[in-house]
C-alpha cells in the first residue's frame, strides 16, 4: 500500500490543487484546514506512487518558478523581490554581522 502526503497551499491556491488532483486521476476535491494562527489552508492528500513523482516534481517546481519573489522582514528592515537563494545568503550575511 502507498504512503500518502498531504500537500497543502494557501485556499486562494486551491485551483492549483485541483489541477495536481486532475493531472494524478484523483477524485474528490481538496479540504480545507485551518491553523490556530487562522490561516485557512486547502489540502490534498496524494498516494506517493512511482506514477505520481515525476508529476508532483514537476508541478512543485513550476509553483516554485512561479512563486519566486519572496518577501523577508529582518529587524525591521523588509527585502522583496528576492529568489529563496538570494534570501538565504541575505540571511546568512546578516548572521555573520551579529
Amino acid at each position: 500500500m502507498a504512503e500518502n502526503i498531504s500537500i497543502h497551499v494557501p485556499e486562494e491556491d486551491k485551483a492549483d490543487l485541483k489541477s495536481l488532483m486532475k493531472q494524478l486521476d484523483l477524485d474528490g476535491e481538496p479540504f480545507t484546514s485551518r491553523a490556530f494562527d487562522a490561516v485557512t489552508l486547502s489540502v490534498v492528500l496524494v498516494p506517493l506512487t512511482i506514477r505520481a513523482l515525476p508529476v508532483l516534481k514537476a508541478w512543485l517546481l513550476a509553483r516554485s518558478e512561479a512563486r519566486r519573489s519572496t518577501k523577508v522582514t529582518i529587524d525591521g528592515q523588509q527585502f522583496e523581490g528576492y529568489s529563496a537563494d538570494e534570501v538565504v545568503k541575505i540571511l546568512e550575511s546578516t548572521a555573520r554581522e551579529d
